[in-house]
């Protein structure tokens, strides 16, 4: 089994035996916009879809984010929100 594998079954089983909530949170227009802005500066490196997660987290409310990639991490950090690396 690979890491990432390893990665999602641990999270599946969290989420299972209710030891993490994962709302789901409607996609606004704002939230596009601030991530067709992330992308458009394109020293970030995000592609569209990081960029969307970033902008709905920050919209969300979210404290924090978990990743596996390092381009999405440092602009996660740089937005102010901690990072759960895996």
């Amino acid at each position: 089994m690979t890491k990432a594998e390893a990665s999602v079954q641990e999270l599946v089983g969290m989420i299972e035996r209710g030891e993490l909530r994962l709302p789901l949170v409607p996609v606004s227009r704002h939230a596009f916009g601030q991530a067709a802005q992330l992308v458009r500066n394109v020293s970030s490196g995000l592609r569209s879809g990081d960029s969307l997660h970033l902008s709905m987290a920050i919209e969300a409310g979210a404290a924090s984010i978990a990743t596996a990639d390092v381009t999405l991490e440092k602009n996660v950090r740089l937005k102010g929100l901690a990072v759960n690396r895996f």
